[in-house]
């Protein structure tokens, strides 16, 4: 029988999958505004993140996706019967009411649920890589607490904007139309974009 690779009870399995992840965004010529590390901090991120191998990585990216997916949906789900409880009359809830619950489950599906979808999607995939030769540092913990600030900051940043931005778009009666077609062209090359990074950096 075939024993089954694991990561070092020392080793925070999620730290080595961001690891990775930032190695690969950093050697592609990637930057992601707010989340910026030192020399000593990508030296950290490439150590453990080396074992990781590049189908490994996408899978665990995949099933990150999917465990949040199931997360935010949970939380709509409650908003939705918060709602429904207050309002049995879809019509008569306030825009403003409706804005700041968005917000508030925004806010707590993305801060607590992305950390958590990584937590466990890396915890499953590091049973199928070996971590046995990495060692412990003592700033391992200092480097994850910042990760988890790094992402809880900015989703307060984007709830921030999106409270008010939502209700000064009903406030002006905003057409959307132009803007929501700006945005998917943007999305659609943003994908293209990043398919072909990893086509011409698969490692």
């Amino acid at each position: 029988m075939t024993q089954v690779a694991t990561a070092s009870p020392s080793l925070d399995p999620g730290l080595a999958f961001w690891g990775a992840n930032i190695v690969r965004m950093k050697d592609a010529g990637m930057t992601w505004p707010g989340f910026s590390y030192s020399d000593v901090e990508i030296a950290r991120f490439r150590t453990v993140g080396q074992p990781v191998g590049l189908w490994t990585y996408k899978l665990f990216i995949w099933l990150t996706a999917a465990i949040f997916i199931v997360i935010a949906a949970v939380f709509v789900g409650v908003m939705i019967w918060v709602l429904t409880a207050l309002y049995p009359d879809p019509s008569k809830t306030p825009a403003s009411v409706f804005v700041t619950l968005l917000a508030c489950v925004s806010l707590v599906s993305i801060g607590w649920g992305i950390p958590f979808a990584m937590r466990l999607a890396a915890r499953f995939m590091a049973r199928h890589v070996d971590f046995s030769a990495i060692g412990p540092q003592p700033d391992d913990t200092a480097l994850a607490a910042k990760i988890r600030f790094q992402i809880r900051r900015m989703t307060a940043i984007m709830c921030g904007i999106f409270i008010p931005g939502c209700l000064l778009w009903i406030a002006f009666n905003i057409d959307a139309g132009p803007i929501v077609t700006v945005v998917k062209i943007a999305a659609i090359a943003v994908i293209f974009l990043s398919t072909w990074v990893i086509r011409k950096h698969p490692s």
